[in-house]
């Protein structure tokens, strides 16, 4: 998915959506830091 999504466009499904794939790839780092 782009990084120029047009956050007006999408629908809440959607956002919640994409904020759970980066929390899920912010969450892996993390860990694979550690």
């Amino acid at each position: 998915m782009p990084a120029t999504v047009d956050l007006q466009q999408m629908t809440v499904a959607e956002k919640l959506r994409l904020m759970e794939s980066l929390w899920h790839d912010l969450s892996r780092e993390a860990t694979k830091a550690e």
